[in-house]
């Protein structure tokens, strides 16, 4: 009995002994097992929280642009912005956002180049000296005065669309000599008058005949002061042929049309390349006419210019009518001498040589150049 009893007790310490040492390797092997499957459910909810973070970031981004489009709309709203600043709202184009919207008009303004214009194409200093001598008719065409003048212009300055004048004139009459004081005028461009402009406007072109020609030139409407009264010139004007201004009629600044009746005055271009002479040199000269229409009558004027003489006027003729179509005055000017540079001495009004010795000295100096 005590001999099995022992026998047992030994089995059974084997039997322990035995899984006491298979313990280990078991545990290591399920040890593997739940590693892996732990690593396994780690990549899985990795991946999932990845996908969720990922579509919670694109409904972020869809819900930004809808907030910002729906913020757009609101700020273009004009009730909005009226409701907002407690001002009315700007104009709101109706246009569709891709047609460019259309750009402001631009202002146009008629810009006489200085070249081309019988002062200001010259430097300052260019002065010219003529001589005009008035006739004056009573009703049966009888003379019944007759004066001389001799005036003198010196060009001053240039500076953007006005140009400076000095002027003086001595005046011959009935034995007497009355000498004026030099005057400054300061002119513009455009008008070659003082008063400002207040507008210009751009017209359709237009050609025009001059002597046979057809010239094709630009049409300018402008607005000016003169004194009291507003005045419009309608211009044609040509880059191409002297004198540049080809035709010029001003109207009266009261609401009247371009119409012949109601122009004041009208300036002209009647003939172009015609030869004159002067300090035996033989220039090209153009030939203008001024028509000039007032209350007490009209005036007919012819001139020729050249582009060699400041101020552009070598000699005209000027004759004034009454109301009757009766002569009442008329007048000659000539071109006695002009320079390019100052010269001091046409400053000096102090000589009493008359005009009959002015004309000996004319005719001297003519026959000298023969």
């Amino acid at each position: 009995m005590m001999v099995r009893s022992s026998q047992g007790l030994v089995r059974l310490r084997m039997v322990a002994q035995t899984s006491s040492n298979s313990v280990p390797s078991n545990f290591q092997q399920l040890s593997e097992r739940v590693r892996e499957r732990f690593v396994v459910s780690l990549l899985k909810i990795s991946n999932r929280i990845l996908l969720v973070s990922m579509a919670l970031t694109c409904q972020a981004v869809v819900a930004l642009a809808q907030a910002e489009a729906e913020v757009s709309a609101v700020s273009a709203d004009p009730a909005h912005s009226e409701a907002t600043t407690g001002q009315p709202p700007a104009d709101v184009p109706s246009a569709a956002p891709d047609i460019a919207e259309p750009q402001e008009a631009v202002t146009e303004f008629f810009r006489l180049p200085a070249e081309h214009h019988p002062w200001a194409r010259f430097a300052p200093g260019a002065w010219r000296e003529v001589e005009i001598t008035t006739e004056t008719f009573d009703e049966q065409g009888e003379l019944v005065n007759r004066s001389v003048t001799t005036q003198q212009e010196i060009l001053k300055s240039v500076s953007g669309d006005r140009y400076t004048l000095d002027v003086q004139a001595t005046v011959d009459l009935v034995g007497k000599r009355i000498v004026g004081a030099w005057i400054t005028r300061v002119l513009h461009l455009p008008t070659d008058r003082a008063g400002e402009i207040v507008e210009t406007v751009p017209l359709d072109d237009a050609s025009i005949h001059v002597g046979g020609r057809e010239i094709e030139c630009q049409t300018w409407k402008v607005v000016y002061r003169d004194d009291a009264r507003t005045l419009i010139d309608r211009i044609r004007y040509t880059p191409g042929h002297f004198p540049f201004v080809l035709d010029r009629t001003t109207l009266p600044g009261n609401g009247a049309d371009n119409s012949p009746q109601t122009a004041i005055q009208v300036v002209s271009a009647v003939a172009l390349d015609i030869p004159y002479t002067i300090d035996d040199q033989v220039i090209r000269s153009s030939c203008v006419q001024t028509k000039r229409q007032g209350d007490k009558g009209s005036t007919n004027r012819i001139a020729f210019i050249a582009a060699e003489v400041p101020g552009g006027e070598l000699v005209a003729r000027t004759s004034d009518f009454d109301l009757q179509g009766t002569l009442t005055r008329w007048s000659t000017q000539e071109l006695l001498r002009y320079g390019l540079t100052p010269l001091e001495t046409l400053l000096d009004t102090s000589s009493d040589e008359s005009p009959e010795s002015r004309r000996q000295r004319r005719l001297l100096r003519r026959q000298n150049r023969r």
